[in-house]
């Protein structure tokens, strides 16, 4: 989209050799003495932007002015959709987030439940393998395992006092058996 308002000038010896506008009145138009690159204020308190560069032998002054309103418009009339753009892509993310974090926890509480159970000698409870976040799976097979070789060590335990406990028992009993005799 063309700039409405941008007017090219070539200026020599004070004096409009060209104007895009075709006004040519030199009292109307804003002439910069020297090369410049800045915002500055029109004899009606317009912003205007202005370029300005020396040409040919340096007494030419090719430059060209442009409202500051319309630079400013033009520049900026696509920000609302981007910051529409960023907004819903921040809430998106939001949601993603959430989601994930929920998904963990509730995943984390099925790991924390069932350790609590094992916690409460309920060696038999197994703690469910299907989670979805990785990493959990093999804490929970890990648990498991580690469940079975207790259980496992405890049932050794209790037949080796059992044995150790039969054995006494023998041994007593081999004690007061020839006393009676």
């Amino acid at each position: 989209v063309p700039l409405e308002s941008i007017n090219y000038l070539i200026v020599s010896d004070n004096n409009i050799i060209f104007d895009s506008k075709e006004n040519y009145n030199i009292d109307e138009i804003f002439i910069p003495k020297k090369p410049m690159d800045r915002i500055i204020r029109d004899s009606k308190g317009n912003k205007l932007y202005v370029n300005a560069i020396m040409s040919g032998n340096d007494t030419s002054l090719v430059y060209y002015t442009v409202s500051w309103d319309e630079i400013f418009f033009h520049s900026h009339k696509n920000t609302l959709n981007i910051l529409l753009i960023i907004f819903v892509f921040a809430i998106i993310s939001i949601i993603i987030y959430n989601t994930m974090l929920n998904m963990i926890s509730n995943e984390v509480n099925t790991i924390q439940k069932g350790l609590e159970k094992i916690g409460d000698n309920n060696l038999s409870h197994r703690i469910p393998t299907d989670f979805k976040q990785n990493g959990l799976t093999e804490i929970a097979q890990s648990i498991n395992h580690m469940t079975i070789q207790l259980q496992e060590n405890i049932n050794r335990a209790y037949q080796y006092q059992q044995k150790q406990k039969e054995a006494e028992l023998s041994e007593l009993q081999s004690k007061f058996s020839p006393h009676f005799l």
